[in-house]
């Protein structure tokens, strides 16, 4: 086996986080957790351990949307005094706009849940562990940061338009489509991805975005088709119209990405989108050089780095 890495998977409580934590540890490496609480941390730990004994696995919980329990999920990791070799930033989530959660209140400002579980802290946390994973990296075996998007990205945004950094958040009425406010978040989290790759050029660490693929077994796409019953499912089944048992694929295939994304030499490259398991094009809201300029003071806002 090469080198025991230490990994950090977010979201791993269920669907391709908590595969590809799974496989993690049964190819030898030790791996963290992030789970929303405790009795999904339990649970989570007791399920991999049941069929990896030998497993190297701990969880810390930490609720996305918030960035206090972020900066104490960093703070309780680095306490472990274990280095980190590669950031998994899987934890997502999709929220319909019918929904009571549609927004979370912050300083008395009302943010789009989906922009800030989807984007904003993933940017805190690769932010925050970024020196540990610069301890971590060389030029040959440089560190990892691992960010999961979608290909929703690539496909045409719905009325009234595609992502608009003036209104980040999608206030008003005329913004109510679940399927945008994932869309955008994940433009988002490109666009921020991309410019950290470029600042990361040439330093001990690399950042690459993959799509998994459209994966109905994992948790957050049961959320979008079951329980909010949403504009965004039925933004995910147009898009899919036709070709929605070609494109669907089993967790084990979304599993098997993250981990070649974590560990193959062929993915060691730097500030590259991996759409169906290959190098692939971005979409144009995501090379539009206004957003590029915008988007990183957007993140740095509204993340409360």
């Amino acid at each position: 086996m090469e080198d025991k890495k230490v990994i950090i998977v977010t979201g791993a409580n269920s669907g391709i986080g908590f595969e590809a934590a799974k496989g993690l540890c049964q190819l030898g490496h030790d791996v963290v957790i992030s789970v929303r609480d405790d009795a999904k941390g339990e649970t989570t730990v007791s399920a991999i351990k049941a069929e990896v004994p030998e497993a190297q696995l701990m969880y810390i919980t930490m609720e996305m949307s918030d960035p206090q329990s972020i900066r104490d999920f960093v703070e309780k990791f680095l306490a472990t005094g274990k280095p980190l070799h590669v950031l998994i930033n899987n934890a997502g989530l999709s929220k319909g706009f019918r929904s009571a959660e549609r927004f979370t209140a912050r300083d008395d400002a009302l943010l789009e849940i989906t922009m800030i579980v989807n984007c904003m802290g993933p940017f805190l946390l690769t932010h925050l562990l970024l020196e540990k994973l610069k301890e971590s990296g060389t030029e040959s075996s440089p560190a990892r940061i691992v960010n999961v998007s979608s290909s929703l990205t690539l496909r045409k945004a719905p009325p009234p338009n595609g992502l608009t950094l003036a209104n980040l958040m999608l206030e008003g009425d005329a913004y109510k489509s679940g399927y945008q406010a994932y869309r955008n978040s994940k433009l988002a989290l490109n666009l921020w991805s991309n410019l950290l790759a470029a600042k990361l050029e040439g330093s001990s660490v690399i950042l690459n975005t993959v799509c998994p693929g459209f994966i109905p077994g994992t948790g957050l796409a049961r959320d979008s088709l079951t329980s909010h019953a949403s504009a965004f499912a039925f933004g995910l089944l147009d898009s899919f119209v036709g070709r929605l048992f070609v494109n669907t694929k089993p967790v084990s295939e979304g599993q098997k990405r993250l981990i070649k994304m974590a560990l193959d030499k062929e993915t060691q490259t730097n500030g590259v989108f991996y759409y169906d398991d290959k190098p692939g094009s971005e979409a144009p809201e995501v090379l539009d050089q206004d957003n590029i300029d915008k988007i990183w003071d957007l993140c740095v806002k509204y993340s409360a780095l």
